[in-house]
């Protein structure tokens, strides 16, 4: 377990799993174009399979990524070596925990409609077209947490 703690891939001074979480939550709007791809086939099961495989996966590299920004050393610990100012970075993280947790609810949100839909026998039919829509945000949101935290990353630990 302590192979978690030494240093990661990523060329910076992050550990293993800080590298891992990172490089998922960057890669997961790609991850999420799979799954969709697999509902454009028209293969339902292993699009929600998929989906809430990458839901869980999700929230586990948040949970970690914050555990290493927040509880392990402190954010203002990891700065105080580097060019940002301190206000940039509060409000950099502050950007990024607003999406993270747009992110949470929109996906909660679609994942759980559609569960009662499927069971109700409305999804695929009935309600197809605002499941769509659903995605769509959410695959919105995840793009711009992507980027949101491909910055914050680089902002702790390169700049």
């Amino acid at each position: 377990m302590e192979y978690f703690f030494k240093a990661g891939f990523l060329g910076s001074t992050a550990s293993l799993y800080m590298d891992l979480s990172v490089a998922y939550l960057v890669l997961l709007p790609m991850f999420m174009g799979v799954a969709i791809f697999f509902a454009v086939k028209r293969n339902y099961k292993t699009h929600r399979f998929l989906q809430i495989l990458f839901f869980i996966l999700a929230m586990v590299s948040l949970a970690s990524f914050n555990y290493g920004v927040h509880i392990e050393s402190s954010l203002f610990t990891l700065m105080e070596s580097r060019s940002v100012a301190h206000n940039s970075a509060s409000y950099i993280m502050m950007g990024h925990t607003v999406f993270s947790l747009l992110l949470l609810v929109l996906w909660i949100s679609t994942l759980l409609f559609a569960l009662g839909d499927r069971r109700r026998r409305a999804l695929p039919g009935l309600y197809s077209l605002s499941h769509k829509k659903s995605g769509r945000r959410v695959l919105l949101v995840a793009v711009f947490h992507s980027f949101s935290m491909a910055y914050c990353y680089w902002m702790i630990y390169f700049a």
